[in-house]
């Protein structure tokens, strides 16, 4: 069996971080900080000009993985666990984050070792990215725990488990592709 695990709200809780991270790089380029969302992402930047934008990501990914990364990232312990009993071999990140944030949470919180390999998706077209880790795992079943309990329920995808913690809610799908 293979084991695919999403990164953030999944295997890292950083939903203040990356807030925080936004708001300062806002700040930096003359906007006004944004406080009304649970956790900020470029979607809701999108009434900035694209120079804008683009910088303010920039500062933002800076912020987010060089200065306070290692002290307001919270990992999923449970998760890591059935990380070390599934082995390297069949556990997978698959991720939306960026490739350049990704791989810096993944380095400043040393989890990289844990994965076999790391598959970035937009996750927008959820049957075409099945097709995909179809064909990239080598395999027609595989497990997938994410944060997001919708993102697979238009492909009538049942969630199998629900791991609840404190910072945590994770969603386990038993995926068959036969």
């Amino acid at each position: 069996m293979k084991y695919l695990f999403d990164l953030d709200e999944t295997l890292i809780h950083s939903d203040s971080l990356n807030c925080d991270a936004y708001n300062y790089a806002l700040e930096k380029c003359g906007y006004p900080r944004i406080e009304d969302h649970f956790r900020l992402t470029r979607d809701f930047l999108q009434f900035l000009p694209a120079s804008d934008l683009k910088k303010i990501i920039r500062i933002k990914q800076n912020y987010f993985t060089r200065s306070w990364l290692p002290y307001r990232i919270v990992l999923n312990t449970t998760l890591l666990q059935r990380i070390r009993e599934y082995g390297k071999t069949n556990c997978y990140l698959w991720t939306s984050a960026s490739k350049q944030r990704a791989l810096s949470v993944l380095r400043r919180c040393k989890l990289k070792h844990f994965f076999n390999r790391i598959l970035f998706d937009k996750k927008t077209n959820i049957t075409a990215s099945m097709q995909k880790l179809k064909g990239r795992l080598h395999s027609d079943k595989f497990i997938i725990f994410e944060n997001d309990p919708t993102l697979l329920e238009n492909n009538h995808i049942q969630i199998m488990e629900r791991i609840v913690s404190e910072k945590f809610h994770v969603y386990v799908y038993s995926v068959d592709m036969r």
